[in-house]
């Protein structure tokens, strides 16, 4: 038979019956037992068109599998086909359980090639539990395809590989793995409707990459790179890599990295890929230290970069995340500065860690359209200011900001090196009274400025003030605003007075330099008590 998912044979009355080979009734009729491939081998017994199992591969336990007997010509590869006594053949009814074909689970023997026909055999594969699989070249998978790991571990010696990689390929699932020692470990390009669930990654370059690829599910992602020894600048050691991806959804992604967390990559490397649309990522955390009672360095080296030089980043959301660095800034956002490829990118009920002297938490050097953050708690220990602003943003929130605040040295919260159209700040806390410490400063133009509802305490003189005077505020928006440094809200000695519209602001703490003031916005009183 030509079709070896059937098989014929003969009922009560001697006539010959096709039966599916997976069938009940079929693996009634098993004539054949073995406790090994190689004793069914060696047996001279056998009957064509018939069944025989085997109780392991090479010992009883390990591998147990069914074989379709056949009389036709054969192919023998020793994995799934076998040559037999009297002219016949061995065929593997495939089951999805790699360890049928023969895999060595310790880890000591390479099983690439037991792989590549298991892979080509199945649409679903499992790996045996707990075990370990030494892999020598790229596993490329196709569409359609389920691997459970079975929370088994796939490892590489010597090869700089991309250990399991698909390209032009669709619907495939990963999941329950451990990764080890290769160049990268999950590669996906122009690929759809990929899912991964359960991964753990040690890699020598980027833990996962997407390039070009739409529909990307990813949960319970975890990364345990390499990070920079102190004489070293990076190791590029990236978690999740992307270049160019249209919906996508990561949740749950844990680890350190030995450069970006999380890179947002457009373009790279004068190659141009592809935008990164509509992505979101959930409950995702560089602070190790409360979940694995690692040491401080196991955060990430940097955690979240957008560069687009060409091809736009747009609707990204960063939710519930909480984000440590370890050298680098937390964010970054680098690329084209005069075209606005950037844009909506949210962050939400997140907590950043700033920690590394002379670093910022936040560092732009693109043009960036509209980026909020919402309900954000902001532990900083650096020396230096906390957002750095290098050019132009057209829209800029904060809104629900605690911050702790833990540094002695002049800096501010929010320092803007170039032009802003509109920058609001709502709802704005200080945890703890601050030195030597601006709301904001400008040292460009900012069209417009909301302070709304902003409670910290400070000794520097003005919440918001130019650097020189060739910088200035446009129209400033003002209300319930505590007194909370020592002489005033504004100090614009730019050459354009602002226009200030004030509400429920202590009459003692409105005092501005170089600006009109109405002392009333909609009928509100502009006598706050001072706090």
């Amino acid at each position: 038979m030509s079709d070896i998912s059937k098989i014929q044979l003969k009922n009560e009355q001697g006539n010959a019956e096709t039966y599916d080979i997976k069938d009940v009734i079929a693996r009634s009729h098993l004539l054949y037992v073995f406790n090994t491939v190689a004793d069914m081998k060696n047996a001279t017994n056998l009957e064509n068109n018939t069944i025989a199992k085997t109780r392991g591969f090479t010992e009883i336990g390990k591998g147990a599998g069914y074989y379709y007997i056949t009389s036709e010509a054969q192919t023998a590869d020793n994995i799934r086909i076998f040559t037999l006594q009297n002219n016949l053949f061995a065929i593997l009814l495939d089951n999805g359980d790699l360890n049928s074909y023969g895999a060595d689970s310790s880890g000591n023997t390479d099983v690439t090639n037991i792989f590549n026909v298991a892979i080509a055999n199945n649409k679903k594969l499992k790996l045996d539990e707990n075990g370990t699989y030494l892999i020598s070249e790229n596993i490329e998978l196709p569409s359609n395809f389920v691997l459970d790991g079975n929370n088994s571990t796939i490892k590489t010696n010597t090869k700089n590989i991309e250990m399991l990689t698909a390209n032009e390929k669709e619907n495939i699932f990963i999941k329950n793995i451990i990764i080890l020692n290769s160049m990268r470990g999950t590669t996906f390009y122009n690929c759809n409707y990929i899912k991964l669930d359960n991964i753990k990654y040690t890699t020598k370059n980027w833990a996962t990459l997407f390039r070009l690829c739409k529909h990307v599910h990813a949960e319970n992602l975890y990364f345990a790179q390499p990070v920079p020894t102190l004489d070293e600048d990076y190791n590029n050691t990236d978690g999740i890599h992307i270049n160019g991806l249209i919906d996508g959804y990561f949740k749950n992604i844990y680890g350190f990295t030995g450069d970006d967390f999380i890179a947002l990559n457009s373009d790279e490397s004068n190659a141009n890929y592809g935008p990164i649309l509509d992505v979101t990522f959930e409950n995702c955390r560089t602070d190790l230290n409360s979940y694995y009672n690692l040491n401080s360095a196991n955060s990430a080296y940097r955690c979240i970069r957008l560069s687009a030089e060409t091809n736009n980043i747009d609707n990204i959301i960063f939710r519930n995340c909480n984000l440590m660095n370890f050298r680098q800034e937390v964010i970054i956002s680098t690329g084209n500065k005069s075209s606005k490829l950037i844009n909506n990118i949210l962050f939400e009920n997140c907590t950043f860690i700033s920690n590394i002297n002379g670093k910022f938490l936040f560092s732009s050097s693109s043009y960036i359209g509209l980026i909020k953050f919402l309900n954000c708690n902001i532990i900083n220990n650096s020396t230096s200011s906390i957002f750095n602003l290098a050019y132009n943003i057209d829209d800029l929130i904060f809104e629900n900001i605690t911050l702790m605040d833990n540094t002695t040295n002049a800096h501010y919260f929010l320092n803007i090196g170039t032009n802003t159209n509109k920058v609001t700040i709502k709802n704005f806390f200080g945890l703890k009274d601050m030195t030597n410490f601006n709301l904001i400063i400008t040292r460009g133009t900012t069209q417009q400025l909301i302070l709304d509802t902003i409670d910290y305490k400070s000794t520097t003189d003005y919440i918001a003030q130019t650097n020189t005077n060739a910088n200035y505020f446009g129209t400033c928006i003002f209300n319930n605003i505590k007194k909370c440094t020592q002489r005033g809200i504004l100090y614009n000695n730019g050459p354009v007075s602002s226009t200030v519209l004030a509400s429920n602001v202590d009459t003692s703490f409105l005092t501005v330099i170089n600006a009109t003031v109405a002392r009333q916005i909609g009928g509100v009183s502009d006598k706050t008590p001072t706090s």
